[in-house]
């Protein structure tokens, strides 16, 4: 039978909130080396050649005492410049990577293309950061989307042969090495087209959080998203979360953007990218 001095604790973080949780457990243990933290990947994505792990660094910068108390994410006392200068070089600054944040999903990306395992990497950053916890990742390997396709028209895909097809071409898309601009060619859906949904775009401030809240109601239609990236790249806005939801042709998502160095956007910005956004989504859909 294990004692309660021989107990180990284990924790499932995500998120800013799974952090804090896992903040407060070590400071109510007597031994935090005895919590293991388990950290959500199911976000890691690949952003300018690099892997780059959201909650897993943000329970790291937490446990460290290195994160933004401001925002819950990021670093404290970051800095923009080489977003800045990577927007000026026309570059993708749609999500935001601090100047001292970057050293991590550098070092981090180099490791693993040598083959070191996920888990070691964050072991090992995590012990010469002083995290007091035990910090791993929910899985070593990629990240794994689902999606509902279906075809042009809305319909199930119902051909084994264009299923077969659809698998073969799949994996050879996703490895190509192609910077062509992605383009939507498909139309969208009659029934779609039926409905007229009017674009509503508002905007709030959460300045617990430090961000600016965008919301966009408008009729969904084939690369409504790729459109809205666009206009955040064009408009130097750093795209930290979002909340996508289509209800049957409407579409209502919520974005949660900052200036490219952590700030919520002022009056000025806010009104130039309302006015993008409706200019852009108000034309006829493709």
């Amino acid at each position: 039978m294990t004692s309660s001095a021989d107990a180990r604790y284990v924790a499932l973080s995500g998120g800013v909130g799974g952090a804090k949780l896992a903040l407060g457990l070590c400071d109510v243990l007597a031994d935090p080396g005895r919590l293991i933290v388990v950290a959500n990947t199911g976000d890691d994505f690949e952003h300018l050649g690099l892997k780059v792990c959201p909650d897993l660094d943000t329970l790291t910068y937490t446990l460290a005492g290195l994160a933004n108390e401001e925002t819950g994410w990021g670093r404290a006392g970051e800095s923009g410049a080489f977003m800045e200068a990577l927007g000026a070089l026309g570059g993708e600054t749609w999500f935001f990577l601090g100047d001292k944040d970057l050293a991590i999903h550098v070092e981090r990306t180099r490791r693993l293309r040598t083959g070191e395992s996920l888990s070691a990497i964050t072991s090992d950053l995590c012990a010469r950061l002083g995290v007091p916890a035990r910090i791993v990742p929910m899985s070593g390997r990629q990240t794994l989307d689902t999606y509902c396709v279906l075809e042009s028209d809305g319909s199930r895909i119902e051909e084994n042969g264009r299923l077969r097809e659809i698998r073969r071409r799949l994996p050879k898309a996703l490895t190509a090495s192609d910077d062509r601009p992605l383009k939507v060619h498909r139309r969208a859906p009659r029934q779609v087209r039926m409905f007229s949904t009017a674009v509503q775009v508002s905007v709030s401030q959460d300045p617990v959080n430090n961000r600016t809240v965008l919301e966009l109601v408008a009729a969904d239609r084939p690369g409504l998203l790729l459109q809205v990236g666009k206009i955040f790249e064009e408009q130097r806005v750093a795209l930290h979360n979002a909340k996508i939801a289509t209800l049957g042709e409407r579409a209502e998502d919520v974005f949660f953007v900052t200036t490219l160095n952590y700030r919520r956007l002022d009056e000025s910005r806010c009104n130039r990218l309302v006015e993008a956004i409706e200019s852009t989504l108000s034309s006829p859909a493709n």
